[in-house]
């Protein structure tokens, strides 16, 4: 692991500093520090703001929360459906190809 930067991190109404070695180890950090009461002030994104470069990046966080334990699986599917307006059915197969890809991308970094 490199050195820590120190990162903004932004979903909904929940705004956090935080320092990391990079973009995926502040969003990990961030999702894993979240407490219950916090789960609904979270919106379906998360902006993470490298403030030295200014750099934004943009990471969906049904599959991460899900992921990390912090809503089920009927949550997660829920927020996609109000998001993209498609049947619980689509939500599902959606959920089941994004959660794949963050299974590898959480072991990873």
């Amino acid at each position: 692991m490199g050195r820590n930067k120190i990162f903004v991190i932004r979903s909904g109404k929940i705004v956090g500093i935080l320092g990391a070695s990079n973009k995926f180890q502040v969003v990990k950090k961030f999702i894993r520090n979240l407490d219950e009461s916090d789960i609904s002030k979270i919106g379906i994104l998360m902006e993470v703001i490298e403030p030295d470069s200014e750099e934004r990046y943009i990471f969906a966080t049904p599959e991460l929360l899900l992921l990390a334990g912090k809503i089920d699986i009927h949550s997660a599917v829920d927020a996609i459906v109000s998001v993209t307006g498609c049947s619980q059915t689509e939500a599902v197969k959606l959920l089941a190809t994004k959660i794949n890809k963050a299974i590898k991308w959480w072991t990873r970094h």
